[in-house]
């Protein structure tokens, strides 16, 4: 009984790891999803400025 035991622990303790290695590569995941966001919505918004710029440009010019 003891030994069933100890496979047991080894079982739980092998799927817990599996568990949190597999956490952690969805988080490194995440974050690399949302730092290539941080940087499309940072060229979103100079494209945006620019276009900004351009309209000023023109309605001061007529």
């Amino acid at each position: 009984e003891v030994s069933a035991l100890a496979h047991r622990t080894q079982q739980s303790t092998s799927e817990i790891e599996r568990l949190v290695t597999d956490i952690q590569t969805g988080t490194e995941r995440a974050v690399g999803s949302m730092r290539g966001n941080t940087e499309l919505a940072s060229e979103t918004l100079g494209i945006a400025e620019g276009a900004n710029e351009s309209l000023t440009v023109i309605s001061a010019a007529v």
